[in-house]
């Protein structure tokens, strides 16, 4: 009972991902997905004696390798780092691995950027490790609340990302009472992210925050 107990809240989780995107998937990853809602329904109704675990796990699995198909062909690629080299200011290098593969700290450079990143977590099972997102100021201080964690918020005052890409985007939120100016330049904000794996708050707070769990990309 346990195993498919997390199985369904795995594929549930991944379904309400794919849900949440605009982009149009193929038809055949349409009707996947939808199949696999409809097991869902069932096991759900019924969980001891309407579905195996053994079946629905292949099901999950390829449902896995199709979001892993759909995310790459964007020309875009990731690796999460977990328990690796510590990260606090926008100068730190990341940890080996990801370097010897040729990959750097993920600075989503624009909405969908980010929403194939949190596919990505979200098809590992991961929904809040998506790290600083390279997210940092070159000056100290300055009040940035209640602006959005984007290049047309508090982009305006300064913030920017350490790829150096004009753009970027983290968020649309204008409910967070942060960055309020306790910020030393060069620290990556703090950022939690909620079950989903959207940003749910950040803070500045004098470069207290450090990170060894985080996303890296290697642009094609």
């Amino acid at each position: 009972m346990a195993d498919i107990t997390i199985i369904l809240e795995e594929t549930n989780r991944l379904l309400r991902a794919i849900e949440s995107t605009n982009d149009t998937l193929s038809e055949k990853s349409t009707t996947l997905f939808k199949e696999l809602e409809d097991k869902i329904s069932e096991a759900k109704e019924n969980i001891d004696s309407l579905i195996s675990s053994n079946d629905l796990k292949a099901d999950v699995d390829m449902l896995k390798k199709t979001l892993h198909d759909y995310i790459h062909r964007n020309d875009i690629e990731f690796m999460l780092i977990k328990n690796g080299k510590r990260i606090r200011y926008k100068d730190d290098v990341v940890d080996k691995k990801a370097i010897d593969e040729g990959f750097d700290l993920f600075c989503p450079h624009n909405r969908e950027e980010f929403e194939l990143a949190r596919l990505y977590l979200l098809s590992l099972g991961e929904t809040k490790s998506m790290g600083p997102l390279g997210i940092y100021k070159p000056t100290n201080r300055g009040n940035s609340k209640y602006k959005p964690l984007n290049s047309e918020g508090m982009g305006k005052d300064g913030w920017t990302v350490r790829d150096g890409w004009p753009t970027w985007w983290g968020s649309d939120r204008t409910n967070v009472s942060e960055p309020n100016g306790d910020y030393i330049a060069n620290a990556y904000l703090g950022i939690s992210y909620d079950n989903d794996g959207y940003i749910r708050w950040y803070n500045d707070a004098n470069s207290v925050y450090s990170y060894t769990t985080y996303l890296c990309v290697k642009r094609k």
